[in-house]
């Protein structure tokens, strides 16, 4: 049983299928079904509005490259390529966890407590990423262990105490 009084019909000419949450055209401003909310699948009337908004990079040094509104994206790469493209440029500082073989790029990573470094959420554990510590902390510890020096109070690190509070005193009372 069909509701005719929900939804809308497809505005494509052969559809006209009825849709409960159909889509707005953002150019010519119709609804359409699933099937045909794109612009080349509904032939729509304001094709002129539609940009292409890809930019092209190079292929050498990964700079981005700016096009006009008539210009073929490849002739434009190529003559970036003969006026000189700088071919030993950096690659950009990756933003990202420092584990072997992670290639998690986010936007906020936590510091190792131990070993200053920045690791997703998945390898910020010292066992997850083979912490090997502070050099000068982890040397200080093998000097000991050496027997070459005794580790003096300001090589130690601080421990953070918690103080308790006093014993609540039980009332008796027994709460749902």
């Amino acid at each position: 049983m069909e509701f005719p009084d929900l939804g809308e019909q497809c505005n494509r000419r052969d559809c006209h299928e009825l849709d409960f949450l159909p889509f707005t055209c953002q150019y010519c401003r119709k609804r359409f079904c699933e099937s045909h909310w794109r612009t080349e699948q509904h032939l729509c009337e304001r094709t002129d509005l539609v940009v292409d908004r890809r930019v092209p990079s190079c292929p050498i040094c990964n700079q981005v490259i700016s096009l006009g509104p008539d210009d073929n994206p490849d002739t434009v790469v190529d003559r970036h390529i003969a006026q000189g493209c700088k071919q030993n440029q950096p690659k950009p500082k990756r933003n990202g966890c420092l584990h072997k073989g992670c290639k998690l790029k986010a936007v906020a990573f936590d510091v190792c407590p131990e070993c200053e470094h920045k690791y997703c959420i998945t390898h910020l554990h010292t066992s997850a990423h083979d912490c090997q510590g502070r050099p000068q902390r982890r040397n200080d510890v093998l000097s000991v262990f050496a027997g070459k020096r005794t580790p003096t109070p300001s090589s130690r690190r601080p421990v953070a105490v918690k103080s308790r509070a006093a014993k609540s005193k039980d009332t008796g009372c027994i709460c749902a």
